[in-house]
């Protein structure tokens, strides 16, 4: 059932979803004889029902997590590795030559980390901090 009033008042909940879940929200909000106003992309009810309108979008529509999967890479002779990055990238250029100069195997991924071999941390360490530190 559609709502009287055409604009939204502070006390109102109002979610935006897509057209179809909008028309998913209204059958919900119908059955249950709940009043609302909508647009294409927005729903809205009042303060008394703003967390059942919440609680019924999540249900029906729940978030979907984004997954990161990082394959983390180990060096030739099985050892961990751990990435760094400077947002910075002429730093991070100069980390890269400086590992490879202290013959520290590394492997950089497509986001421009660094990975390196773990055991070599100390080393590492120093070299980011007097890159950090350098002008």
């Amino acid at each position: 059932m559609q709502s009287t009033y055409a604009h939204a008042r502070t006390v109102d909940t109002c979610v935006r979803y897509e057209p179809t879940e909008i028309q998913q929200l209204k059958k919900e909000l119908d059955t249950n004889k709940i009043p609302y106003w909508s647009e294409p992309k927005l729903i809205c009810v009042s303060e008394k029902y703003g967390q059942y309108l919440l609680d019924i979008g999540y249900k029906l529509f729940p978030p979907k997590p984004d997954i990161i999967s990082t394959k983390i890479p180990v060096t030739p002779n099985g050892q961990d590795m751990n990435s760094f990055r400077f947002n910075d990238k002429n730093k991070n250029i100069s980390l890269a030559k400086q590992l490879k100069v202290n013959n520290i195997y590394t492997v950089t991924d497509s986001d421009g980390y660094i990975w390196y071999d773990i055991s070599k941390e100390k080393i590492v360490r120093n070299i980011i901090f007097n890159l950090v530190n350098e002008n």
